[in-house]
């Protein structure tokens, strides 16, 4: 049985896991703000460069006519920020109003701001103390990506049968189910970058959007050096928003955007992502190939794995193997399993 201080923090935690892309590289924090056992506001960061959590919730409370004082608690996902950046610090604000506690989830370990938010609480004669819950998965591995390594957190997501294979040679074949596939596009919506390999392109000829969702869809990108057609005639490169060509061909691809690599090294190519399109999280929806060789090359962070309950005739496109990993999730729809890994460093 879960007791109070866990079950406010896991609100917190919910209101963290909100957080969409307009936070870019900040991270997901959630905030809420209690008296007597019942939360009199709460609030998540919700887009780069404007109020933290902590200010949303104390303003939330406000609204609902409350008056945070020395009598209230304080549950937040991440220690509160202690310098001044786009906005004050969060310690500042917290001990303005002396709450009797204040509860965290994770510690900042960012070399910059990491224990500055901590010593102003202490400074302040204000009680502070760290609250693991168990089971409970990081929330900063996407930030931590994004401003430590200056590259995209990277989830590999596909779908497999029941007898791990991905497709067939004599074709295209169905896997997840309707309920699965809007749970992908959900997926889609979330992040910054979407990208396929040639064989993706050439077979499926896929949109990548997420059209059963909401929000806007994703930067497209294709990873190729020859086509059997011309680049415009695939779906992905036409439109308002048409997909990015990643190659090492340094011919003209005519009327198509291109980033030129010298090899295909997925490090480096994040890398640019990271810098030149400002993509803080990519999804890879390749074929078999293209996953294996990210996976290889050590190159991924989370890995999202369909699998139906059906077997498939004449399966012979075997789905990738995942090294250095756990599992640390699982959800199980109508038809579809989902599984979620960790890559373990």
């Amino acid at each position: 049985m879960k007791n109070n201080k866990d079950i406010f923090l896991l609100r917190s935690i919910d209101l963290a896991n909100l957080a969409d892309r307009d936070v870019k590289s900040n991270p997901p924090v959630g905030c809420v703000i209690v008296e007597n056992d019942i939360i009199i506001g709460e609030g998540r960061h919700e887009k780069f460069g404007e109020a933290h959590a902590e200010v949303n919730a104390f303003k939330n409370a406000t609204e609902n006519g409350h008056n945070p004082g020395n009598n209230s608690e304080v549950y937040v996902t991440l220690e509160p920020c202690g310098h001044y950046g786009k906005t004050p610090p969060c310690a500042e604000l917290i001990s303005s109003f002396k709450p009797k506690a204040v509860h965290i989830f994770e510690k900042d370990s960012h070399p910059i701001t990491a224990d500055k938010g901590l010593e102003l609480l202490k400074h302040n004669d204000i009680y502070f103390e760290f609250n693991e819950i168990k089971g409970q998965k990081s929330l900063l591995d996407r930030f931590y990506k994004n401003n430590l390594k200056k590259q995209p957190y990277i989830i590999l997501k596909y779908a497999q049968t029941a007898d791990q294979f991905m497709a067939s040679s004599e074709g295209q074949i169905q896997i997840s189910d309707q309920y699965t596939s809007r749970l992908s596009h959900k997926w889609r919506s979330l992040c910054d970058g979407i990208l396929i390999g040639r064989n993706t392109l050439e077979t499926d000829d896929p949109e990548l959007t997420n059209r059963h969702w909401s929000g806007s869809s994703p930067q497209r990108f294709v990873v190729g050096n020859s086509f059997t057609k011309p680049l415009s005639s695939y779906k992905m490169f036409q439109g308002d928003n048409p997909a990015i060509l990643i190659t090492t061909n340094k011919s003209t691809f005519e009327g198509i955007k291109t980033v030129v690599v010298e090899t295909i090294d997925w490090n480096q190519i994040w890398s640019i992502l990271y810098d030149q399109y400002s993509i803080y999280k990519l999804m890879v929806e390749g074929g078999s190939k293209l996953l294996q060789s990210v996976i290889d090359a050590g190159a991924w962070d989370e890995a999202r794995v369909i699998t139906s309950k059906n077997n498939v005739e004449n399966g012979d496109i075997s789905a990738p193997i995942l090294s250095a990993q756990e599992s640390y999730d699982n959800l199980q729809l109508i038809n579809d399993s989902v599984q979620f890994f960790k890559k373990v460093i």
